[in-house]
């Protein structure tokens, strides 16, 4: 074999590694689920009991295997082990608006969804609002805060509350009483209505 076509050949060979290498990586970004970093705010009132809820939220999120969930606790292994290796600051255990904004820059997560569920006089009171994970834009809000006014449920469309969508989610989905409290509500699960 002559000298130039030889080295050619080798060339060839050494450079299949790498396109495979490649085309894993590839492949592997493509069918990645996006991340959705859920992070349950607790309430600074003495008289309310924070409800739990984060935990069993990724779970059924998980469980719907539309995107992967992330929650903010040195529980969820995802999120330990970032703290661990120091990719992530240290672990706050009800963090800020900056605080989240800053850990969902660093996951580079698709979505941040902020949840809280603080039971006062046996009522308990669920609040969640979803953002993009820029936390730019508010995607969708569910409200209910006597502070806020009467319960809400709304669509958020580009950080602003689109009216016309939020009467047709409530008129198509949700039950409210007189006073504008949301009785209940239809939400899909696994694409059946619950």
């Amino acid at each position: 074999v002559p000298t130039g076509r030889k080295n050619t050949a080798r060339r060839i060979v050494s450079v299949r590694p790498l396109i495979v290498a490649a085309l894993c990586a590839v492949s592997a970004t493509v069918f990645a689920k996006p991340e959705v970093l859920i992070i349950q705010r607790l309430s600074k009132d003495k008289d309310a009991l924070n409800v739990p809820i984060g935990q069993k939220l990724a779970e059924q999120i998980d469980l719907d295997g539309r995107v992967s969930p992330i929650l903010w606790s040195m529980t969820d292994p995802v999120f330990r082990a970032y703290v661990e290796e120091k990719k992530l600051p240290p672990f706050v255990a009800n963090p800020d608006q900056k605080a989240i904004r800053n850990v969902a820059s660093l996951l580079r997560v698709a979505y941040v969804l902020v949840v809280e569920a603080v039971s006062t006089n046996n009522v308990v009171r669920p609040q969640a609002n979803l953002y993009d994970g820029t936390m730019r834009r508010t995607l969708w809000s569910m409200v209910r805060d006597e502070k806020r006014g009467p319960p809400r449920l709304v669509v958020a469309k580009d950080g602003k509350v689109d009216e016309e969508a939020t009467t047709a989610l409530r008129e198509k989905y949700a039950e409210i009483l007189a006073d504008g409290t949301l009785a209940t509500m239809t939400v899909l699960v696994k694409g059946e209505p619950d």
